[in-house]
Parts: C-alpha cells; sequence; structure tokens
C-alpha cells in the first residue's frame, strides 16, 4: 500500500463532469531389451552404432551406440520399429538372405541376432573378450567380427547353423591369420560385396595407423590374400574401407582406390577428396567432403550427383542393393553438439537435369500469353522430349492436368501459349518424367491475371471498451462474383494477429462477430478475392481500456444533496481513497481530478499527481479538504494515463462530504 496526502485546492479547469470509462457490452454468445513399433517420422541418433541395408526387406537399419538401440527405418527414411538394450552398439550386418540383422554390443560382449521384420531377440552370442565385438559383416554363410584392444585386434565369427542346444559354440575367436611385423592394431572396421562372396577387407581405424588386408572366409578358415602393414605409403590413417565390386580394389576414405594381388597392396588412382564413401554392387561411389555427397561413375573424376547431406560430414553412407539410393547418416550441429539423422538420397545413379520456366508477370482474362522454359543436363536429352504441364489457379487449387505438352527443341527450349478465364494466380507446374539417365524434374512459372478491385469496410460498435468489454465488430464487403467469405482478425498491441471468426456475408454484404478486450487493437477484415474480383482489406484501431476501481474509506454515513448521495466523513477521520489499476501496470502512476459542487454547480479543482502505484498496481491516498467550509460537497475520480498498451482510462466518481 502506498499512503499519500492531496489538499483540494482552488476551482481551475478540469474534466467535464460526465467523464468516465466505458462501459462493459454483456456477450451472449540383463540389459533390459525392448522390442516395438516405432512412431513413423525421422530416424535419428546421438552417436552412430552402425548401419545396414537389407535390400530383401527394403529396409535400413541404424544403431545408435549412446542409446544402446537399433531402429529399422523403410526405404523412405521412416521409423518402423526400434529395439533398445543393445548396450553401446557399434556395428550392424544382415544376413545374405535378409532375415537377420546382428548388432555388435560391445557393452554386454555379444552379438545380438535380430529378427529383421520385427528386431525381436533371435539369439545371443558371448564373445569371451575384455573389449568387442566392434565391427560387422556377413559372407559365405557366417557373420565376421572385429575385437580386442591395442595391439590385440583380432577376428572372431558367429555361424549362425551350429546348434547350440547341445553345449556346442557358434562363436569362435582368434581368427585373424599371422601378418608381419605386428597384427592389427584395434578392432579392424570390415566391409564385404555381395558380389564377391568370402572375400572380407579389414581396416585399422584412426590416424594412428593405416594397416588394412583382405581375407578370403570362403572355407571358414581365413586365409590372408594381401597385407598391408602401417608405413604410411598408401594412407594416412583410415576411417573408412569399402570392396570395389568386379575389381580387386579396396576404396579407402572414400577417395584412395588401392588394388590388391600377390599379397600386397598398391596404389592405383584417387577420386576427388572425400572423408568417406560406400561403393555400389553395380561400382558406382558415393563419396562425403564436407556435407556434400558426390555420385561418381566408376574411375571417373565429374559427379553425376550431388547433394546435401545435413551440415557437417557424415557419420556413414551406404547403397541399396539395387542401387536406387544412397543412405547418409546426416550430421548437423546443435547447441548440446552434433546429433545425425538418416537421410535418403534418390536416383542417385541419375543425372539431375535442370530445368527452367518463366512467364509473364501480369496478364488480362481473355489475352494469349506464352509460358517458355529450357531443359538443360551434362549428360544430353534429346530434342523433342515431351514434357507435362499442371494448372494451378482459384478453380483448381489441387491443379490439373493440362492438355498442353510442349516439346523440347534440339537446344532443349520449350514454349507455349495459353489463355487465362480466371482471374489471380495461374502457376504452370512444368514436369519431365525422366528417363533411365536422367532424374524426373519439375519447375513453375506464375503469371497473375488482372481481377476488377472490390472493396471491404470494417465498423465497430464503440471506439474504445472497458477491460473484458465485448466489441462487435461488422465487415462489409462490396461486389464480387463467386467469393462471399471474409475473414475478421485482431491484433492486440504486443501480441500476434489472430483469427476472430470468418464466414459468408448476408444479402447486405455484412459479416459480423464478438471480441473480448483486453488492450488497445487493430480490428481487420479480409477478402480473399475470386475468380473476377481481387483481394480487399480494410482495418481500425479500437481502445481497450486498463481494469481500474476506486473506493473511500472510513465513512460513517451517507446522505442525498442536489440530486447525489455523498458518503460522509468526520475531520478526526479523513476520507481515504483506494485505486487499483490492472493488469500489470505496477510502479505506474494515476492522476486526481476533484471538484467542489456550489452555486447550483459543480466547478474544478487543480488535478493532483502523479500519485504511483504499488507493485500490485494499488495505491491509496489521504484526502486533506483543509481551507473549505465543513459540509462542503466534493466528487473525486482517477485517471490512468495508459501506456500503450491500454488507453488512458478513468475511474468513476466518489462523491464525499466531510461534515465535522
Amino acid at each position: 500500500m502506498t499512503a499519500c496526502a492531496v489538499l483540494l485546492g482552488v476551482a481551475t479547469a478540469g474534466p467535464a463532469a460526465a467523464a468516465g470509462s466505458a462501459r462493459p457490452v454483456k456477450h451472449t454468445s540383463r540389459t533390459s531389451v525392448t522390442a516395438h513399433a516405432a512412431a513413423s517420422g525421422p530416424v535419428t541418433v546421438s552417436a552412430l552404432g552402425g548401419m545396414a541395408v537389407d535390400g530383401a526387406l527394403h529396409r535400413v537399419f541404424v544403431g545408435d551406440e549412446t542409446a544402446g538401440s537399433v531402429t529399422a527405418a523403410d526405404y523412405d527414411g521412416n521409423s518402423v520399429a526400434t529395439i533398445s538394450g543393445i548396450s553401446g552398439v557399434t556395428g550392424l550386418a544382415v544376413s545374405t538372405d535378409g532375415a537377420t540383422v546382428y548388432a555388435a554390443a560391445p557393452g554386454t560382449h555379444e552379438v545380438v541376432a535380430l529378427d529383421a521384420s520385427t528386431l525381436a531377440v533371435k539369439t545371443r552370442y558371448a564373445v569371451a573378450t575384455n573389449k568387442g565385438p566392434t565391427h560387422l559383416a556377413f559372407t559365405s554363410g557366417k557373420l565376421w567380427f572385429t575385437y580386442g584392444d591395442q595391439w590385440s585386434g583380432n577376428l572372431g565369427s558367429v555361424d549362425p547353423s551350429v546348434n547350440t542346444s547341445g553345449g556346442a559354440s557358434a562363436v569362435t575367436l582368434g581368427q585373424m591369420p599371422a601378418t608381419k611385423p605386428f597384427g592389427l592394431w584395434n578392432p579392424a572396421l570390415t566391409s564385404t560385396q555381395p558380389s564377391a562372396p568370402g572375400v572380407l577387407a579389414l581396416a585399422d581405424t584412426g590416424a594412428s595407423t593405416d594397416s588394412m588386408a583382405v581375407l578370403d572366409v570362403s572355407t571358414g578358415t581365413p586365409q590372408l590374400t594381401a597385407w598391408y602393414w602401417a608405413d604410411y605409403s598408401l594412407n594416412s590413417g583410415i576411417y573408412d574401407i569399402s570392396l570395389v565390386p568386379g575389381a580387386s580394389q579396396v576404396l579407402v576414405n572414400g577417395t584412395l582406390l588401392d588394388a590388391y594381388a600377390n599379397g600386397k597392396f598398391s596404389h592405383v588412382s584417387s577420386y576427388p577428396n572425400a572423408t568417406v564413401g560406400s561403393v555400389s554392387p553395380d561400382g558406382y561411389v558415393a563419396q562425403a567432403w564436407g556435407a556434400t555427397v558426390s555420385i561418381l561413375k566408376a574411375n571417373t573424376q565429374t559427379p553425376l550427383r550431388m547433394y546435401r547431406a545435413g551440415s557437417t560430414t557424415p557419420a556413414d553412407l551406404a547403397w541399396a542393393p539395387d542401387d536406387s539410393r544412397v543412405f547418409a547418416i546426416a550430421g548437423a550441429y546443435t547447441a548440446s553438439g552434433t546429433t545425425y539423422s538418416l537421410q535418403v538420397l534418390t536416383d542417385p545413379t541419375k543425372v539431375l537435369p535442370t530445368l527452367t520456366a518463366s512467364a509473364p508477370a501480369s496478364g488480362i482474362r481473355g489475352k494469349a500469353y506464352t509460358v517458355s522454359g529450357k531443359l538443360s543436363s551434362t549428360l544430353p536429352i534429346p530434342g523433342g522430349t515431351q514434357l507435362s504441364v499442371t494448372r494451378v489457379d482459384l478453380a483448381h487449387p489441387a491443379g490439373v492436368l493440362s492438355a498442353i505438352k510442349p516439346v523440347t527443341a534440339a537446344d532443349g527450349s520449350w514454349h507455349f501459349a495459353d489463355t487465362a478465364t480466371i482471374g489471380g494466380p495461374v502457376t504452370y507446374r512444368v514436369s519431365y518424367a525422366g528417363d533411365g539417365q536422367h532424374s524426373a524434374v519439375t519447375a513453375s512459372a506464375t503469371i497473375n491475371i488482372a481481377r476488377t478491385a472490390t472493396t471491404v469496410t470494417i465498423s465497430t460498435n464503440s471506439t474504445g471498451y472497458a477491460y473484458n468489454g465485448w466489441a462487435h465488430i461488422t465487415a462489409h464487403l462490396g461486389r464480387t462474383w463467386n467469393g462471399h467469405t471474409v475473414g475478421i482478425y485482431a491484433m492486440p498491441v504486443s501480441l500476434p494477429q489472430t483469427l476472430v471468426a470468418s464466414g459468408a456475408v448476408d444479402r447486405y454484404g455484412n459479416f459480423s462477430a464478438w471480441y473480448k478486450v483486453t488492450r488497445n487493437t487493430r480490428f481487420s477484415a479480409w477478402f480473399a478475392g475470386d475468380y473476377f474480383y481481387g483481394t480487399a482489406w480494410a482495418g481500425r484501431w479500437i481502445n481497450g481500456y486498463a481494469a481500474i476501481a476506486d473506493v473511500l474509506a472510513n465513512s460513517y454515513g451517507s446522505n442525498w444533496y442536489a440530486g447525489y448521495k455523498f458518503q460522509l466523513f468526520h475531520k478526526s477521520k479523513l476520507p481515504a481513497m483506494g485505486t487499483a489499476v490492472g493488469p500489470n501496470k505496477g510502479n505506474q502512476c494515476i492522476t486526481l481530478y476533484a471538484q467542489w459542487y456550489y452555486s447550483g454547480g459543480w466547478h474544478n479543482l487543480t488535478p493532483q499527481g502523479c500519485f504511483y502505484l504499488d507493485n500490485n498496481g494499488v495505491v491509496w491516498i489521504q484526502l486533506n479538504v483543509t481551507g473549505f467550509p465543513l459540509g462542503s460537497h466534493f466528487r473525486i475520480v482517477p485517471q490512468y494515463g495508459g501506456d500503450g498498451v491500454n488507453a488512458a482510462t478513468w475511474g468513476g466518481w466518489l462523491y464525499f462530504s466531510v461534515t465535522s
């Protein structure tokens, strides 16, 4: 509470006696493992724990090392199932028949076999190691995995055909052939190719070594085909390795092409710079440099396609077995670190043509105009190629296939003439369907067909409203053709615009709505136009008054005088006036206006202020009438000056007299 004193002084100019707030209008109107179906949506991981593609089921499996989970996604990248409890998953592989997906769970030192269609656990294979298993690959009927610590990297396998019910073990360790001068530094990366069953590539990971090997595992007992010791003559640290189909070669880090023969590796050639890569069954190379993924034909330098995948280098790339897609684990920087998501890159082996389309900016109904453009490609498209056209206008917002079918000239250019019968924006979506070497592509062009102007006006039943008062708003629409709907919107100060109501106007062109006012507000009416008449808008501001209440305290009674009811006070206990203003008006001020009744009328006294409201928007003011005869009659009213959010607001007149 704030206590103040005010002296009601001599008469002066002031507010009219009838001043006050607008009145309200009444409104009438073991690690636990759980597999479950996943909500369809993108696949995201905190730390990649492997990726594998199942061509038989058209599934992509993605591991999250941090969450200890594996998610299955369809070929469009939407998650369909997830299993948790795969502790620290670091690698995935799919069986040749596509029925089983294997997950490396180094947290529990297991290989977990999952049903590829449901992700239910089929079998758990314990691996007797202190580190691993880590990376997986499937070929020749076995699951191969790497494990071990620094200077003790090794190779193991799981034979799913072994019947373990009698105590036989399906897991065999220590299968890395002897190499010189040393063996694997740590658990190696793995790679296989469907076209080369029984061939397994291994590569030490990281910048501290670049050893690699190719093994023949077709007999079940690995034999060393080629070995390269880490002398950095071929590579400078390995982060990714892929076997190349149809050749005795490996692709390292998506860039370096190394051949293997006679027990050794040798450098063959290089693709453009990259840090991660993958080779398709047909020999196409997908490689990533930064956030750009490039697709190249074998032994070429110019990309067929380029894609943007995230904002940093993808964690992994993998081909669909039919070459129809490349799956990228795209990285994105966030405030909490880098997160990864599955991104699907379609038609990777097809060139993406360039298709342009243009139209005049404006036109007139019934008058012909020309739409034109060009179809071009790094891999030429023959002239005479037919395009399709979809036309979108106010009568066909979803689009309708046009009878117009433009044909490209020898240089790829095309054009057609058309005439609009409906006004407003008309968009032409021109499409090339693609072929065996080119992806489909679409371009669009828009022409704005002139429409006749119309008008819309907006009115309210008052220019100002008490706090929480109801405004009655009416929009009036002028002449139109087939459009009769208007929208009424409200935009209170410092708040976003919202739709109050929309609907068809009546036969007089009017549409009305109610709105509860809490602050200064702009009302607007909008007509979106129709086939022949254009858009129209109108707006108006109204005042929204603050909530204000005032009261006198210490009265001992009341009486009537000159038609007014006065509260009575003793001079020993003068009136205290309380005023509350809201909402959120604390530490702002009010001004008091007073009048003295004599000679049959009210006469203004000097205004008093500013009196500051406390944090709760309340102030108490002691009224002093020294200098006036006892029994004089007064009235007093507070005014809040407004703050931009609410308009200046008057309280109600309070009548009092000090009698003795």
